[in-house]
């Protein structure tokens, strides 16, 4: 099987800083809110003693506990996927200046060489 040298000669790459920056920052306010919305509910079902009592109680607490468990553990993943986002913007926008700063020694006339 011979390898086609080609494959990667047509593909670019577009960044948008700007737009990855906005979507993490949706993604944090997201994290924030999917975090208040789990407390508000674990409170609502701390109050369950109030109307549920005995064997009732103790296996809707257990089924709870094991969704509560699995919705923080997508809700971490939220927060940990906008930390990796937030870093590769930043290194974008590291390469973009390192870029600028270099083209900015070049010669007015590079392209007449």
């Amino acid at each position: 099987m011979v390898a086609d040298e080609d494959i990667f000669s047509n593909v670019s790459i577009s960044v948008s800083t700007e737009k990855m920056n906005q979507s993490v920052t949706r993604m944090k306010k997201l994290y924030a809110s999917s975090l208040k919305h789990i407390e508000n509910i674990r409170s609502i079902v701390g109050d369950s003693e109030s109307f549920w009592s005995d064997e009732g109680q103790r296996v809707m607490l257990g089924l709870f506990n094991e969704d509560d468990a699995d919705s923080r553990n997508v809700i971490e993943k939220i927060k940990a996927q906008t930390a990796v986002l937030d870093e590769i913007s930043a290194v974008y926008e590291k390469t973009e200046a390192a870029a600028a700063d270099s083209a900015e020694t070049l010669p007015d006339n590079i392209i007449d060489w």
